[in-house]
């Protein structure tokens, strides 16, 4: 799940239907706290739509989407349709995805090579042109499932599904830099989000129905640490109906709108919370 930059538009990945859910948000702080409203969704199809696990937004009216059978995809919403930019490019089974902007022109989008446990860069030039980048990450990762980037660009999160891990990566390391800090405690770390400048790491666990939150323990992301605070975003029934195994059932995608604090969850039985 993934709000649009101006923070009035979601879009959900819906893995099983090979689409898109586009809705329409409104999104407030009150005196009672944060408030949400959704005022609109559909689902929206597309030829390149294949498998569709992970998205981000180039801006308000573009999508990047990871097809876990079809490449990463870049998709425009015009009258009510996506209408892809140019032919997908070939990414080795493409799961989660970050977008950054790089200046006024160009983006680049860090993908999750989940077979190959690598997380690939792309550069999206003006016009819409994608092309490969030396890989972003390459070292400690066992089936990737989650990235996310800081404000900067500088700390790189992977969540590791095999390891049950988090990797915090300073990014000025290099791709093959060790990780500089190890989050534990999460059964399987999925969507990943950092918060207040990049000092706080929101983890949405696959394994059980918490979206966990770590604090970084100083200036720099260091060392190993468990998590300061575990919220329950789903209720048990909800989260029971989904336990088919010990892998599912928890919350999976995550974002946070910054100006309101508005956190927004996603998973099979819960599409929307």
């Amino acid at each position: 799940i993934r709000l649009a930059p101006n923070g009035r538009r979601v879009a959900i990945a819906c893995y099983w239907r090979d689409g898109i859910a586009v809705g329409d948000v409104e999104l407030a702080r009150t005196p009672s706290g944060p408030a949400a409203a959704l005022t609109r969704l559909e689902l929206l199809n597309s030829p390149v739509l294949r498998e569709p696990h992970g998205l981000d937004w180039r801006d308000d009216e573009t999508l990047v989407v990871a097809n876990r059978a079809g490449g990463v995809a870049l998709l425009r919403l015009a009258d009510g349709e996506l209408v892809p930019i140019g032919a997908p490019v070939a990414v080795d089974a493409p799961g989660s995805l970050a977008v950054r902007p790089l200046d006024g022109r160009f983006h680049e989008v860090l993908v999750c090579e989940n077979w190959r446990n690598e997380i690939a860069r792309l550069v999206i030039l003006e016009h819409g042109d994608i092309r490969v980048a030396p890989a972003a990450q390459r070292a400690w990762l066992d089936l990737p499932d989650g990235v996310a980037l800081g404000r900067d660009g500088r700390w790189l999160a992977v969540s590791n599904h095999n390891t049950h891990t988090v990797f915090v990566f300073d990014r000025e390391a290099g791709e093959n830099g060790d990780p500089a800090a190890v989050l534990r405690g999460v059964d399987y770390p999925h969507g990943l989000q950092f918060a207040a400048d990049d000092s706080v790491l929101l983890v949405a666990d696959a394994g059980a129905p918490y979206v966990h939150v770590f604090s970084r323990p100083g200036e720099a992301w260091r060392g190993a640490s468990f998590p300061a605070a575990s919220v329950a975003v789903l209720d048990d029934p909800t989260f029971r109906r989904g336990r088919r195994n010990p892998m599912e059932g928890g919350p999976k995608g995550i974002d946070l709108d910054p100006s309101t604090d508005v956190l927004m969850v996603t998973c099979e039985e819960l599409p929307l919370a």
